[in-house]
Formats: C-alpha cells, sequence, structure tokens
C-alpha cells in the first residue's frame, strides 16, 4: 500500500505552494508522487477493469476510457468506503442537513465531492504501490472546512471534532497561516466564481470560519496523536523553503501512520 498524505489549510494558507515541496522531498526519500491529474486514471488502471482496458484499448483511446473505468469503480470504492465507514458516512448526511442555506452547501456540492472522494481515497488505499505517494490538497481532513464552514455559521467545536475521530488515519500536514494573511491571499488571487456574488464582508467571513475551522482540526488532530506536520507559511509563498527540521518531520510522517 502506498503513502497517503492530506493537506489542511484555509483558503489562502498557501497549500498548492506546499504540495510540490512536499513532493519533491518525497522523490528524495525514495518516494514516487503522483500528480492530481494523473491520479484517477493511474489507480484505474490497477483495476481488474482498468487491466483489461490497459490490455485492449489502443493507445489513441486508453485515456479516456480509463476515465470511465476510474468513474464507475470509483462509485463501487464509494459504496464499499460508506458500508465499512457507517457513522462518518452518517456523520456527513445529518451534518449537511442541518446546514443554512447560506452555508453554501449545495453550490459547492458538497456531499457529492465528498462521496467522490471517499471512492478515490478507497482506490488509492487499495492500488498504490508500496514507493508510490499521493498528496490530497482536498482530503478527509481539510474536507472539514467544506462541511462546517461558511460565511454565516460559527464553529462548532463538537461537530468538528466528531467528525475528526471518525476519518481515515492518513499523515496530515497542516499549512498554518494566520488568518488575516489567508483573506489578503484571497484577494489578491480573486475570489472563487461561487463566492462572487457575496459582499466582500460576507467573503472575509467565510476565509475566518474556515480558518478558525482548520485551527481546530489541527488540534484535534494532535490530541488524537494523529501523525501530523505543522508548517508555518505567513511568508512569501514564492519563497518560501521547508526547513531541515520541516523536512526529517516529513520524512518522519511519510514513514509512520500515513499508509492507505
Amino acid at each position: 500500500m502506498g503513502v497517503i498524505l492530506e493537506l489542511l489549510g484555509a483558503p489562502g494558507s498557501g497549500k498548492s505552494s506546499v504540495r510540490p515541496l512536499i513532493e519533491a522531498h518525497a522523490e528524495r526519500v525514495g518516494l514516487h508522487p503522483i500528480g492530481a491529474e494523473d491520479l484517477p486514471r493511474h489507480v484505474a488502471a490497477r483495476t481488474a477493469m482498468g487491466r483489461l482496458v490497459t490490455r485492449l484499448v489502443p493507445a489513441s483511446q486508453r485515456s479516456r476510457a480509463l476515465w470511465a473505468t476510474y468513474r464507475v469503480a470509483g462509485w463501487w470504492h464509494t459504496a464499499r468506503f460508506a458500508l465499512a465507514n457507517r457513522r462518518l458516512s452518517r456523520h456527513v448526511i445529518v451534518s449537511q442537513r442541518s446546514r443554512p442555506a447560506e452555508s453554501l452547501r449545495g453550490d459547492r456540492r458538497v456531499t457529492y465531492w465528498f462521496a467522490r472522494h471517499m471512492g478515490l481515497h478507497r482506490m488509492c488505499a487499495t492500488h498504490l504501490e508500496d514507493d508510490e505517494l499521493v498528496v490530497f490538497d482536498e482530503g478527509f481532513s481539510h474536507r472539514t472546512v467544506q462541511l462546517h464552514a461558511g460565511p454565516t455559521e460559527s464553529v462548532d467545536a463538537p461537530t468538528v471534532e466528531a467528525y475528526v475521530g471518525m476519518i481515515p488515519t492518513v499523515g496530515v500536514v497542516h499549512v498554518a497561516t494566520s488568518a488575516d494573511v489567508c483573506v489578503r491571499r484571497v484577494h489578491g488571487r480573486g475570489v472563487w466564481d461561487r463566492l462572487a456574488d457575496l459582499p466582500t464582508d460576507e467573503v472575509d467571513a467565510f476565509v475566518r470560519n474556515a480558518h478558525a475551522t482548520s485551527a481546530l482540526t489541527g488540534t484535534a488532530l494532535r490530541e488524537a496523536e494523529r501523525a501530523l506536520v505543522e508548517i508555518d507559511n505567513d511568508t512569501d509563498v514564492d519563497t518560501l523553503v521547508l526547513d531541515d527540521r520541516t523536512l526529517l518531520e516529513l520524512t518522519v510522517l511519510m514513514g509512520r501512520g500515513c499508509r492507505g
């Protein structure tokens, strides 16, 4: 089974900037990172159906066929994951039904994308080789933001902590950035289309609520003694360099408690 890592952090924290640094270090310690764009087809090719596709479908059509394979196999793995993690599945359904309309849960298709990730996670846990690594920008730990944070929602600590206690045990890299920096970066790069119609103060509230939820998730993971590394990213993301201590912590993270 391969190594599965997840990034945790509020919008604007710089997860996308940290990810290539983690993948570069993984290569230095002998792991082979699988990029997000290639991952669905990569694991689909390892399934029984994918092996047939690889053998029988012409190369010119193989990419499309493997994507279709992933779509089918992914839902099968979603169902298997949901059955094996009934408490988590029930928590997600119940908590999303109780959220207010202004939470944007419908606009963001929160439950749908959570279900898709359940399947992809299980496919990775089943089909990655020992020396392969995948880093999820929006794994189970980060999805606490989509599940529990919105423009008008206060952070519900018991709900978040209950969720954290049910998610799979994988390595988590918490990109810890101050709320003010996150807000500034979000406005600097441009607000997402789904938030474009919101007043500026509600966009800021969403980012700050997401920041509080991410921080609470990191604390819950730490208290549960999950495999966790924290990276301070208040600096310029274009010049971010991981120090020797962080690199050592990442090496340990990649070797303990984070196998799918």
